[in-house]
């Protein structure tokens, strides 16, 4: 089959959904072209630096890799990719997939409503927590914009994927997608690559790097450090922790020159602890080398790819952002049900009550382990997503909501 992912920043060397999903399509012999912007690190994308030459690239796994400038760049958040209607005639896919909703997907439509036999869906990462921060987006963006571009493909769209249950509820009340064409499919984690490295002893060799005896309860946090992310509850509250054997590691840094210097100063509150890591910026291979070497993974507030990762490492999940509770904002009721997340009270209190209970009981930690691993198996295993997004255009589907 021939398939063409459509989204606004592809960089190979990530584990976004993006990339664990184009790996899958090419390992399981699909044709894959992915069309994309010129920036090519997060860091470009992010500060908004593109370039105006379009380039072709081929990638090792035979994926072609097409960026494209930007023909409309709205504030930033609504884009267009200049020949987008060019490229797709060129790769003539049976299956399209356009992440975001956005004019992309109009354009995606018009070619699927002329080739008559390709297949099309889009997918949504918005939720009312990440999306209506500032008027623009809440007033014009979601309701009119985004929303207009919804109903334009509608006609041709065979699918809407939602990555979590509050994604689910803004589409539909915000874009009006209809509750059956809406499908929750979850962020999701290489299961196979995390199964590999414990098999072949990283976690004995990356414990050893980092000087972890073998006994020691091993923390882990990181990501994109911001304000939002709450990094000083997790360290205020490990501070606090008065065993001996237990570590903690931070990797990851800021995106943004006030991220940074937050961390910069968090980095010099907590320098007299030694029991503290700060690694800073982390390649993702070792990202996930460190995630199989540690005991649990505690984040304060602010999902992020990083918490399906750390379940699909088995890893006990302590989240001290309330938010996250079912039917709140940040709701991660949906992968906590094998009794692997635990979710504080959102006070440093709190987390301390529940790291040092972790940190004491060995049964409970491998209890909730087993549940995380039972929950990667079942619902983020990403050969398994990638499996399902095929599955509901082209007939079978196992997550509809209807």
């Amino acid at each position: 089959m021939r398939i063409t992912m459509v989204c606004d920043f592809f960089d190979p060397r990530l584990s976004y959904q993006e990339n664990l999903l184009a790996r899958c399509y090419r390992e399981s012999g699909h044709d894959l072209t992915v069309v994309t912007s010129t920036a090519e690190t997060l860091d470009a994308y992010l500060s908004n630096r593109f370039s105006t030459d379009a380039r072709t690239d081929t990638l090792a796994n035979g994926t072609v890799l097409l960026r494209l400038p930007f023909a409309v760049d709205l504030v930033h958040r609504l884009r267009l990719l200049k020949g987008l209607s060019a490229a797709l005639a060129a790769s003539r896919p049976d299956f399209l997939f356009v992440h975001d909703i956005n004019f992309n997907l109009v354009v995606a439509a018009r070619y699927a409503r002329t080739r008559g036999d390709c297949r099309l869906v889009t997918d949504c990462h918005t939720d009312y927590s990440n999306s209506t921060s500032n008027v623009l987006a809440r007033l014009a963006l979601h309701p009119i914009s985004r929303r207009a571009c919804f109903l334009a493909a509608l006609p041709q769209l065979e699918r809407v994927f939602a990555v979590t249950p509050q994604t689910v509820r803004f589409a539909h009340g915000e874009y009006g997608v209809p509750r059956a064409m809406l499908e929750l499919l979850p962020l999701g984690t290489d299961v196979t690559r995390f199964r590999e490295l414990r098999d072949a002893g990283a976690r004995e060799v990356t414990r050893t790097e980092l000087g972890v005896a073998a006994s020691d309860v091993l923390l882990f946090t990181g990501g994109k450090i911001a304000p939002s992310k709450r990094l000083e509850m997790t360290l205020q509250a490990f501070a606090r922790l008065q065993s001996d054997r237990v570590r903690l590691i931070v990797a990851g840094d800021g995106d943004s020159a006030g991220a940074k210097q937050y961390f910069r100063d968090l980095r010099f509150t907590f320098s007299s602890d030694r029991r503290i890591r700060f690694l800073g910026w982390t390649a993702e291979s070792d990202v996930a080398r460190l995630l199989v070497a540690s005991d649990v993974a505690v984040f304060a507030a602010s999902q992020s790819i990083l918490w399906q990762h750390a379940i699909g490492a088995g890893l006990p999940l302590v989240i001290g952002d309330r938010r996250a509770r079912a039917g709140e904002e940040q709701d991660v009721s949906y992968l906590g049900s094998r009794g692997n997340i635990v979710i504080t009270d959102g006070t440093v209190d709190g987390m301390v009550g529940v790291l040092d209970e972790l940190v004491r009981s060995d049964d409970w930690r491998a209890a909730m382990r087993e549940g995380s691993l039972r929950t990667a198996s079942e619902k983020l295993d990403i050969q398994r997503i990638a499996a399902d997004t095929l599955r509901a255009p082209f007939g079978t589907d196992s997550r509809t909501l209807a």
